[in-house]
């Protein structure tokens, strides 16, 4: 399968709320998770690694935000490599405030039909004072 057309479906997956769909195009992850500063991070701000460590983020993840909108753009691939830039609508659960994310991007790194590295880079000060830490 083209890889661009591979990350269109797990985006297409998760506006639908699809999330056994991506966990099964997710292997063995190293080198994963979201870029966040030495600073403050949120729940979701650890390091991905393994197969059953994509539950766990998503758990962090949907656990504190609902979410609105998700808008994948500018898609690039590069051998394994795919390069998304994303625009993000959140409502935090806990206090009920937007929280908007533009230009964030996603990276995969896809092998065999899976999965095996993820990184997400975001304004994770934005996301820290979202969720009021």
């Amino acid at each position: 399968m083209d890889n661009v057309k591979f990350v269109n479906e797990l985006y297409e997956a998760f506006k639908r709320g699809d999330l056994p769909y991506i966990l099964e195009r997710f292997g063995d992850l190293q080198n994963s998770g979201v870029a966040a500063d030495a600073g403050k991070r949120a729940p979701w701000h650890f390091p991905l690694l393994g197969r059953g460590a994509v539950g766990k983020y998503f758990e962090a993840l949907m656990g504190a935000l609902e979410p609105i909108r998700l808008e994948a753009r500018d898609l690039a691939v590069s051998g394994e490599w795919v390069y998304a830039t994303l625009t993000q609508e959140w409502k935090v659960r806990a206090s009920g405030k937007l929280l908007v994310m533009k230009d964030g991007a996603h990276r995969f790194r896809i092998r065999d039909g899976k999965v095996i590295e993820w990184r997400a880079f975001e304004d994770t000060a934005l996301s820290c004072e979202a969720l009021g830490l």
